[in-house]
């Protein structure tokens, strides 16, 4: 366990490793690096881990913490709030406070480590609660983890990308700015509807609980509009689906995956964006610059 400890200390954070008993750990672990963010998918046999007060005395992360459940139960205790964990659900926590958890039957994981500098920027709180949200149930949970599904997924992650994490977890949390949580919760309704050919400002200026004027001027403090930021969503989701490893639907079935009700506007807006033709990327598999 030591190995693996070194190696969380480095990637993520410092944490004390167990094994129950006399098993044995089998553990393999994937990790990205931003500027400030990282983040890593991790999976793994039965096992438990956590920060000490102690530790944390000593040796301070300085972050938040998130926590994505794709597989195996997890008991935890953090911030002296007790509970379990379970697939398909996502924990924001504090990791300078007391942490525990347990993974009785194994894990398979995403851990975002946002360190407290990042946070600041779009909360309006030092304090982070201990939260546990149900993916399903929440658009912006599944933003989340379409987002770092991606960055995973893909090597064109982009700065604003991961920027969405962090403002996104901020939201779940229950600590962003309201001007944060309404684009969050604007983007977040666009990702899951891009399939709709029908989307449009005013449902979506529903969605976020603003007016058409208020939700324009939303996209227009960030340099665009609703239209073209629906665009460039559905576009980009086409080049992952066309380029994702096995792709086999053909250039007309992504377009009308991804929303488009003309295929020759798709192919026309797919080559202006990327320089090359919906059935070139899927021939090549290629990734935009």
């Amino acid at each position: 366990m030591l190995a693996w400890e070194r190696h969380n200390a480095a990637a993520l954070m410092e944490l004390s490793c167990e094994v129950p008993g006399d098993g044995r750990f089998v553990a393999r672990e994937s990790n990205l690096v931003g500027e400030s963010l990282r983040l890593a998918h991790v999976r793994g046999s039965a096992h438990r881990v956590q920060r000490s007060a102690s530790m944390i005395d000593d040796r301070p992360v300085d972050a938040v913490a998130v926590y994505v459940a794709r597989r195996g139960a997890a008991r935890i205790h953090a911030d002296g709030v007790d509970g379990v964990l379970q697939p398909g659900q996502l924990l924001v926590c504090d990791p300078d406070r007391p942490l525990r958890r347990v993974f009785e039957h194994g894990l398979d994981e995403f851990a975002v480590v946002i360190p407290r500098d990042d946070w600041a920027q779009v909360s309006d709180s030092t304090r982070v609660t201990p939260t546990v949200v149900d993916v399903a149930d929440d658009v912006r949970a599944r933003s989340l983890v379409r987002l770092t599904t991606a960055a995973f997924a893909s090597t064109a992650t982009t700065t604003e990308d991961l920027a969405r994490i962090v403002a996104t977890a901020s939201v779940l949390a229950g600590a962003a700015t309201l001007g944060v949580e309404r684009r969050v919760t604007a983007h977040a309704f666009i990702d899951d509807n891009l399939g709709d050919p029908g989307l449009t400002a005013a449902s979506v200026a529903a969605a976020t609980g603003v007016s058409e004027r208020q939700l324009s001027r939303l996209f227009a403090a960030d340099g665009t509009t609703v239209p073209r930021h629906v665009l460039a969503r559905r576009l980009d989701r086409a080049y992952a689906v066309l380029t994702a490893p096995g792709a086999s639907a053909t250039a007309a079935e992504v377009a009308l995956r991804c929303g488009f009700s003309s295929i020759p506007w798709f192919s026309t807006s797919f080559r202006r964006r990327f320089d090359i033709t919906p059935a070139e990327a899927r021939r090549s598999g290629r990734r935009p610059a």
